[in-house]
């Protein structure tokens, strides 16, 4: 397995996933067939048959995947005439930052909304916080206002 940062995935058209060249046998052998998969073995794309913009992959060789959407990814080699066989999984890592491409936001993990800025939950708890000392402290003085209200109508008008 094979951990890595979406943010080092990233490419100028999208997110390409490597595969390592020397730890396996000659990938042009006619006898070995590679692809790519999701991590639930579902097919993606036939790494020997070279293309572009086929669905969220953006394009495909023997050495690389790239693909418009950083996600979790399985790659697998069968060479039936060494009886030889490889599964790599790349496991990606989120971070806080947005792992896309210029205006095509493409992961739900570590979403923010840009609409916040950064002190705007400082301001509401402070205001927040604010309120709840100014409340008990206007009540206060109303009911000080009423109550200086009320000795000046029993004494007549005039203030004792």
């Amino acid at each position: 397995m094979q951990e890595m940062l979406c943010e080092n995935l990233a490419t100028s058209k999208g997110f390409t996933y490597l595969v390592p060249q020397d730890k396996f046998p000659d990938l042009r052998d006619g006898d070995c067939e590679h692809g790519w998969y999701h991590v639930n073995e579902t097919f993606i794309v036939d790494a020997t048959q070279p293309g572009e913009n086929l669905g969220f992959v953006v394009a495909v060789t023997p050495e690389n995947l790239t693909v418009s959407t950083c996600a979790n990814l399985q790659w697998q080699l069968k060479c039936d005439n060494i009886q030889f066989e490889c599964i790599i999984n790349y496991k990606v890592k989120h971070q806080a930052t947005r792992e896309s491409l210029p205006g095509n936001y493409t992961s739900s993990e570590g979403k923010e909304d840009a609409s916040s800025p950064d002190w705007l939950i400082p301001v509401i708890v402070g205001i927040g916080i604010g309120a709840i000392f100014i409340t008990p402290v206007t009540i206060w003085f109303c009911w000080q206002k009423t109550r200086s209200d009320q000795w000046q109508l029993v004494g007549g008008g005039r203030t004792i």
